[in-house]
C-alpha cells in the first residue's frame, strides 16, 4: 500500500527486479529489471585450485549453501534435511558467512553444486554468479529463479518439500555433462543491466524537458 502511494505522489519510475513483484504491486507501469551479474569477476577458475583457495576436500561431493544459514528466510533447514537424505556419505554441506565478495568465484568454482532453499527472493545474485562460473544450481521457485534458470540441463526448480528437493539434488550431481550456463545468464550481465536502467534516466530527463 505505502509502495503505491509513494509511486502515485512522489516517484516518476518504479523499478522492481521481478515479474513476481510486480504482480503482487499491482503497478502498470513498473519496470522489471533483475540484479546483474559481474561476468568478469564472476568467471570458470580451476577447480582444484579454487578447492586449495577455500580448504575443501575433492574427495567429498560440495553442495554450497550460499547464505548465511541463521537468516530464517533462506530456509537452510530444507537444504540441511535434504542433503541428510541422500545417500552419498561423501555429500558436505557448506554454509558461507561474511565471506568478502571479491573470494566468492572461488566458492563458486570449488562446489559441485549451489542450493538455494529460501522462501521468498527477488533476483538471487547467488543464482546469477554462480552459473556465471559454470555451476549448477537447484532452487526452490522464488523470485525469477525460473525465468533464469530456463530450463539449462543439470539446473532444477524444485517445491520446498525435502523429499523432492533432495531429488532434485540428486539429478543435478548425476550429470556430468559440462554445460556453458555463462551463455543461458548473458542477457543478465551487469553491463548489459546498467544500460536499462541508464535508459530509464535517460527518458525521464527527456520528458521533463517537454
Amino acid at each position: 500500500f505505502l509502495i503505491k502511494v509513494f509511486n502515485g505522489l512522489f516517484w516518476n519510475e518504479l523499478i522492481v527486479k521481478s515479474n513476481d513483484m510486480k504482480l503482487s504491486l499491482d503497478i502498470e507501469t513498473a519496470h522489471v529489471i533483475p540484479n546483474g551479474v559481474d561476468m568478469k569477476k564472476f568467471r570458470p577458475i580451476d577447480k582444484n585450485y579454487s578447492l586449495k583457495k577455500v580448504g575443501w576436500s575433492k574427495k567429498n561431493v560440495n553442495i554450497l549453501f550460499a547464505a548465511n544459514a541463521s537468516r530464517p528466510e533462506k530456509n537452510y533447514k530444507l537444504a540441511n534435511d535434504s542433503c541428510a537424505m541422500l545417500k552419498n556419505k561423501n555429500i558436505v554441506l557448506h554454509t558461507l558467512n561474511n565471506i568478502p565478495n571479491n573470494e566468492m568465484p572461488f566458492y563458486f568454482n570449488a562446489t559441485d553444486l549451489v542450493v538455494l532453499s529460501s522462501l521468498w527472493e527477488g533476483s538471487p545474485n547467488v543464482i546469477k554468479e554462480s552459473m556465471s562460473c559454470n555451476t549448477p544450481v537447484v532452487s526452490t521457485d522464488v523470485g525469477d529463479v525460473r525465468e533464469i534458470i530456463n530450463s539449462a540441463q543439470g539446473c532444477f526448480i524444485s517445491d520446498s518439500s525435502s523429499e523432492n528437493f533432495s531429488k532434485a539434488i540428486e539429478m543435478s550431481l548425476l550429470n556430468k555433462q559440462k554445460i556453458d550456463y555463462r551463455n543461458v545468464i548473458y542477457k543478465y550481465r551487469s553491463e548489459y543491466i546498467a544500460i536499462k536502467i541508464i535508459n530509464i534516466y535517460k527518458n525521464l530527463h527527456i520528458n521533463n524537458l517537454k
